[in-house]
């Protein structure tokens, strides 16, 4: 039996427009999360069309920021791990659309504590996502 887990939200910038994926990664770069580990980036490629075939790159051998940004020009789903800060524990985050963000908890997911329960520690997760998005990205209802 698998476990999964994962947070949806749907966001809008407090000015009513669209806002970048890469205002949302860097938003979260700046609370913690990190787009490498190991010095490599786990991402979708480009004309990836929804196949989910997921890369690994050294993080010098690619230029992520232009990938992210072509996908996002040719409306393609944004696929990039984050990790919190220096530890193992991690997200595969896809965004859509640019207003839909999906977070998979299935990177060394956080457990709650009790020995016959295998329950994700999904506060854990929310007190590391939601304060990303106090900054000029609010939710949408």
């Amino acid at each position: 039996m698998s476990i999964s887990a994962s947070i949806d939200l749907k966001l809008i910038s407090k000015s009513n427009s669209n806002f970048s994926s890469k205002q949302v990664i860097n938003e979260m770069v700046a609370k913690g999360w990190k787009i490498e580990k190991n010095n490599k980036i786990f991402y979708l490629p480009l004309g990836d069309d929804d196949l989910y075939d997921w890369q690994e790159k050294n993080s010098k051998d690619i230029d992520i920021w232009r990938i992210i940004s072509r996908k996002e020009t040719l409306q393609e789903v944004i696929g990039i791990n984050l990790y919190w800060r220096d530890t193992d524990i991690g997200l595969s985050t896809l965004i859509f659309n640019n207003t839909e963000i999906s977070f998979s908890i299935s990177i060394n997911r956080v457990k709650i504590n009790l020995a016959e329960f295998d329950i994700t520690d999904i506060n854990w997760y929310l007190e590391r996502i939601v304060p990303c998005f106090t900054n000029g990205l609010v939710f949408k209802k």
